[in-house]
């Protein structure tokens, strides 16, 4: 395990009066959950922006991992927090606290930085101690069996899982179980509804109801939930109950509790040591898997822990009960069984499992993450060995914190939804993130493993941050390459299905990478470029719907790649106008994506005079993205005798130059050399004639300068960093190398990566910029044309590279005159 880094909060003075208060023991616990998309939630009773607010109570904080100095409050509240989760996808927050409130929170359209509250239930009284969000009966996992297989659909299968809740047609809905400290289970479901958010039901988890002070819930896959509960004494049984939900078209929702097996632990071998003993932590090796318990027995001195496995047992039937019986016999029962114990001389504050298990094997290698108050950190074998073990004091003794923080101590763990890192908080507001070794590896990432948990993201929608972080900087390009390969090698159909998403994690790849800006560059092109084309075709309609076996864009990719015609009007005699036909006024809104793509292909031809092969990608020799442009430029030609306005517009130097006529000649003929696999002298010097005929536009799909934990910077320096709320650190601030070329005109102003249009001076309009690419887009009101509608609503949920949208305040540029 290693230390990444460490976000702190500003401290105040050392006054009597604070030190005091900090003495005097922290009352809040500093519970810390990590979403499937890497955003961090944590509680903590400071206040981040102010170091002397020393009121009481609890207040919730989100922030992404990449840029962790940049935060936002969801809420505060005069009562303790003591029951934090997220949902399957990262979209939904679950808070509750000891007065009896449990309230649900989400995104407002999607922006990182603004929440609302999706709905709220108040039990006064009650003590909310554990939750879950419904399970959506989607799960994909890794065919053990097939792993080394190339094609995806073998080598990863969906399992078979039933939605906790459903409505008519076996649809999933959403919804959370929250356990009460007094026995009572709630039950909500979030029906969307303005006036009803959420339709709630209560029961008790048992006949009777009695106290609770640990809970563990899990998911089954017959669409039930799994409560192990725990009254804390170490004598009483550990009691398990199976919770299944119904909810009804006419709004109300019903549960049923029905006990299930549970088991007592050994209370003898206890009560040798003499010793004050508790059960403090009862966890599901997996949130999917209920066959498997790790419990913590907790006193003042020491810790104890134990994990069980619900598993058949055989045994012979005795002759008293049945005279006919043989003594061969045999019957089998379901019951639990201690499979190994951990004695530890430093009490258990927190424990941390995997979430989901990439492989669908349910004996697969995963650690267990133990946090201990003398503020190490183990990571335990399935079999209760000791793997491997960290201390944060060495860290804290070394960066000098203890005389900032002087009783400062863990308080929560959690892992990653991919556990390669482990989010980490104390009882003063701070957080770490610590790299984790593999399980099933039992040591550090590999190629071979790495690709797959990539592969695993692309096929699951996971967020794959936290894989990229811990690849080594050796690894990168090796990484980069198998992953394209193998992607390569699968279907037609499954690449069209995710090449948006294996563009952006490519790319992401090569962001990580020294002296790749211009690969990243040109994979950003090209997946904009992509996603151009996908919108520009689904506007087109074939003449005939029933003799139509392919779309109009289907029909010129066909054309184009059956032969290298370089005259545009060739092309277009031999396919039907009529099919490419659009209402001129959804075109005229489209205008600048268009004109985009006139860049883009000035661009490519600017660069071939001083082209030279390279390692990696480089869009001048990808004959698919040229076909792709290709393919654009005839349907913007075709769309310009429609509507001439609509044309891009080129700056002409001199007055011999053709436009768009030109410039697709000039991509087919590059088309035909990389065909060739060599350059002919004429095209070259046609294109290095092009940079005086015509001025070359910037293409500003890269920020120049980025300022993130997934940069290259971070690789350069000595870990572990510690950085400052609200403070954007300089040690990883990291500028991206600019190509520029003859002829083309350079501007520092900011640039829409969504609309491609120029944001003007500094921020002066409501933007919303990237976590992980720094790229910015306006914020406007619904656009009128539906074409343009369609296309920001393809980036709303994230940016082009996958990022979340966070809002900025307006600033002023720093290469703006003064005034």
């Amino acid at each position: 395990m290693e230390l990444l880094y460490m976000t702190s909060r500003k401290y105040a003075g050392k006054t009597q009066f604070y030190n005091d208060f900090m003495d005097a023991g922290d009352e809040i616990k500093g519970l810390i959950r990590v979403s499937q998309s890497n955003v961090v939630a944590w509680v903590t009773k400071y206040e981040l922006n102010d170091p002397s607010d020393l009121s009481l109570g609890s207040r919730v904080y989100v922030s992404d991992l990449n840029i962790p100095w940049n935060y936002h409050k969801i809420f505060d509240s005069d009562n303790t927090v003591t029951l934090l989760e997220w949902d399957l996808y990262g979209e939904h927050l679950l808070i509750g606290d000891d007065s009896g409130a449990v309230s649900i929170w989400s995104y407002r359209d999607f922006i990182f930085n603004d929440w609302t509250c999706v709905g709220r239930i108040n039990l006064l009284g009650e003590y909310m101690i554990a939750g879950i969000f419904f399970h959506s009966g989607r799960k994909i996992a890794l065919n053990f069996d097939k792993r080394d297989s190339m094609h995806y659909y073998e080598k990863f299968h969906y399992v078979r899982y039933t939605p906790t809740v459903q409505v008519v047609g076996g649809t999933a809905i959403d919804g959370c179980l929250v356990v009460t400290s007094t026995g009572l289970v709630v039950a909500s479901v979030m029906t969307g509804d303005i006036n009803e958010p959420l339709v709630t039901s209560t029961e008790s988890v048992s006949p009777v109801r009695y106290k609770i002070s640990v809970v563990d819930i899990a998911y089954r896959k017959n669409g039930n939930l799994i409560v192990a509960t725990s009254c804390g004494n170490y004598k009483m049984p550990i009691k398990c109950y199976e919770i299944s939900i119904k909810y009804s078209s006419k709004k109300s929702c019903s549960l049923v509790s029905q006990p299930l097996a549970g088991f007592f632990l050994d209370s003898n071998s206890l009560d040798s040591s003499g010793q004050n003993w508790r059960i403090s932590q009862i966890k599901f090796i997996v949130k999917d898997i209920t066959d498997s318990m790790v419990v913590v027995v907790n006193s003042n001195s020491g810790s104890v822990i134990q994990l069980w496995d619900f598993s058949e047992n055989s045994g012979h039937m005795s002759h008293v009960f049945n005279e006919a019986a043989l003594s061969s016999d045999v019957f089998k029962t379901l019951n639990w069984k201690c499979l190994g114990s951990l004695s530890s001389d430093s009490p258990v504050v927190s424990v941390s499992t995997p979430k989901s298990l990439i492989s669908s094997s349910p004996t697969a290698a995963c650690y267990i993450m133990v946090a201990l108050q003398n503020n190490k950190i183990k990571a335990l074998s399935r079999s209760m060995k000791e793997e491997l073990s960290y201390s944060l004091d060495m860290f804290w003794d070394m960066k000098d914190i203890r005389r900032a923080f002087s009783n400062i101590c863990i308080a929560d763990i959690d892992l990653s939804w991919m556990a390669n890192v482990m989010l980490v908080s104390d009882n003063v507001g701070n957080f770490y993130v610590i790299q984790t070794p593999q399980a099933e590896l039992n040591g550090p990432l590999t190629v071979s493993y790495a690709t797959t948990m990539l592969e695993y993201c692309l096929v699951s929608g996971f967020d794959f941050w936290d894989v990229a972080i811990s690849l080594k900087p050796h690894m990168l390009e090796t990484v980069c390459d198998r992953f394209n390969d193998n992607f390569m090698k699968q279907p037609p159909s499954f690449q069209q299905l995710e090449y948006g998403g294996f563009l952006s994690m490519k790319a992401f790849l090569y962001r990580l990478t020294c002296n790749s800006s211009q690969r990243h560059s040109d994979l950003m092109s090209l997946l904009t470029l992509y996603s151009i084309s996908v919108a520009f075709k689904s506007l087109l309609r074939p003449i005939d719907l029933s003799n139509a076996s392919k779309g109009p864009g289907e029909s010129l990719s066909l054309i184009l790649t059956e032969g290298y015609s370089i005259d545009m009007n060739n092309v277009i005699t031999n396919i039907e106008p009529k099919e490419f036909s659009v209402d001129p006024s959804l075109l005229l809104s489209l205008q600048q994506l268009i004109q985009w793509v006139a860049h883009l292909a000035l661009n490519i031809l600017g660069r071939v005079p001083d082209h030279h092969k390279g390692v990696g990608y480089d869009i001048v020799n990808d004959n698919h993205a040229l076909n792709i442009l290709r393919e654009m430029l005839v349907i913007i030609r075709i769309w310009g005798f429609m509507k001439p306005t609509i044309l891009p517009a080129f700056i002409r130097s001199s007055g011999n130059f053709d436009g768009l006529p030109t410039v697709y000649r000039l991509i087919s003929r590059l088309v035909q050399c990389n065909t060739n696999n060599e350059m002919d002298e004429n095209f070259i010097d046609e294109c290095y004639s092009l940079q005086n005929q015509v001025l070359f536009p910037t293409l500003n799909l890269t920020t120049f300068e980025i300022c993130d934990v997934a940069s290259p910077a971070f690789y350069r320096q000595s870990l572990p960093l510690q950085f400052t709320f609200g403070t954007e650190p300089d040690s990883i601030t990291y500028e991206m190398e600019t190509f520029t070329l003859d002829g083309s005109v350079q501007t520092v102003q900011n640039t829409d990566i969504v609309r491609h249009v120029y944001l003007g001076d500094g921020n002066p309009h409501k933007v919303k910029q990237c976590n992980r690419c720094q790229g910015k887009t306006q914020i406007v009101n619904a656009s009128k044309s539906v074409a343009l509608r369609s296309w920001e609503n393809r980036w709303i949920r994230s940016c082009l590279c996958g990022g979340k949208w966070r809002f900025i305040k307006p600033t002023r540029s720093p290469y703006s005159k003064s005034k």
